[in-house]
């Protein structure tokens, strides 16, 4: 007989809560269909010489989605989930701290690129307010997360992407669509949805950031903006460097497939840091438990790296058709960047979950120093041409000196 008062049994994989790994998996992966066919559609609709254009500036979006972010996603749920004895404020102030700031960011960031690039106003206000809706999403997603409601936080990202995908498909009922007019739909869809649903994020008592806030966030920051420039700055700069339009089409192309599959991390890497910040401080093992989880996330990487890589060609004309017959070469390049990818997302997370940023900045921005005029003196003198192999080998050493250092650090405890 069940002795009904005996604790419930829970399954756990990676010592992760079996039901809601599934629930944010499930929720995630239709998610991720949506958002990778949508990417496909507008590719297909855009042909490589506009899609060149979306996809730089998605570069530029997601740079400025960093300066709006500042590190408040990261600190929302690290906080939420377990605080520190530092903790300057609760959960629920540090949320309201955010916003204020993505608003204020935003408002700025927009206002000074449209005084330098007065021709390209409208692109520079429509991106401003399409990565601002989402940086917004991310901070409540980041709090439902610290609060343990991962089925709740996936329903409501696959909600967010239905509103925002369709939003954004009916743009392509227009005689002539622009990319301006994607990231309108995109972003104020997804402002509304939320006033609408989450109008209680809105309703805590807004004060704005104290300093200490910001020493605590600057490392944050700073670790992003590094990762982001180092991620999307080779997209941009062959746009700035004109010629290679529709190669920039193609190579965007590929790196969609991949950023596609490194995203799918993405469910996993908010439940770990949940759990690597538990572990930090109540557990003797954690650091054991952390190069498990490590050595998984690797030989994962290394078996999608392969199946990307021996299907490249398939895998693009299948996509994307054959105006981009120039993608299967790149994406065959770029597959091995998942390898180093998935395993980075791990360790930063548990950088974050351990208080670790200031040195692992050290790590990214010298990286950054190294691959920016590297890739700059490349791009210059050969092209596009060893872009994907430099990107997949400065992560590589990224990930080798991040993962060095770390471990030096959690064993010193």
């Amino acid at each position: 007989m069940i002795n009904p008062k005996s604790p419930e049994r829970i399954s756990t994989v990676l010592g992760l809560d079996l039901r809601h790994l599934v629930a944010q998996y499930f929720s995630y992966g239709l998610v991720l269909i949506i958002s990778f066919g949508l990417s496909i559609f507008i590719a297909r609709e855009f042909g490589p010489k506009i899609f060149s254009v979306y996809s730089t500036s998605l570069s530029v979006g997601a740079i400025l989605a960093i300066i709006n972010d500042f590190g408040f996603k990261s600190l929302i749920q690290r906080e939420t989930s377990f605080s520190s004895d530092g903790a300057l404020n609760s959960p629920n102030t540090i949320l309201s701290n955010a916003i204020i700031h993505a608003t204020v960011m935003s408002c700025l960031s927009s206002l000074f690129l449209c005084l330098i690039f007065r021709e390209f106003v409208f692109t520079i206000i429509s991106i401003s307010i399409c990565f601002y809706g989402v940086t917004v999403s991310q901070f409540i997603s980041s709090w439902l997360k610290g609060k343990q409601l991962f089925a709740r936080d996936g329903t409501n990202n696959f909600l967010l992407r239905i509103v925002s995908a369709l939003s954004i498909l009916s743009i392509f009922s227009l005689e002539n669509p622009m990319p301006e007019f994607v990231f309108l739909a995109w972003g104020i869809s997804l402002l509304i949805y939320n006033l609408v649903v989450h109008s209680w994020a809105f309703k805590f008592v807004f004060t704005l950031p104290s300093k200490s806030n910001y020493k605590i966030l600057v490392p944050l920051f700073s670790i992003d903006i590094c990762i982001v420039l180092y991620f999307r700055f080779d997209v941009i700069l062959l746009q700035y460097l004109g010629g290679l339009t529709v190669e920039i089409g193609n190579y965007s192309a590929a790196l969609r497939v991949i950023e596609a599959f490194i995203l799918l991390t993405m469910p996993l890497r908010g439940m770990l840091l949940s759990l690597f910040r538990k572990e930090y401080f109540s557990s003797n093992s954690f650091f054991q438990s952390f190069f498990i989880k490590l050595i998984i996330m690797g030989l994962l990487g290394l078996l999608i790296a392969l199946l990307i890589g021996l299907n490249a060609n398939s895998i693009i004309t299948l996509l994307y058709g054959k105006q981009y017959f120039l993608a299967g070469k790149f994406l065959f390049q770029l597959s091995w960047l998942i390898i180093p990818a998935m395993l980075l997302a791990i360790i930063t997370e548990m950088v974050v979950a351990s208080e670790n940023e200031k040195t692992y900045f050290m790590v990214a921005f010298t990286i950054l120093i190294i691959t920016l005029p590297t890739t700059y003196l490349l791009a210059d003198a050969s092209g596009i041409k060893f872009i994907p192999i430099m990107k997949v080998f400065m992560e590589s050493i990224f990930c080798l000196i991040g993962l060095i250092t770390i471990s030096y650090k959690l064993k010193k405890l």
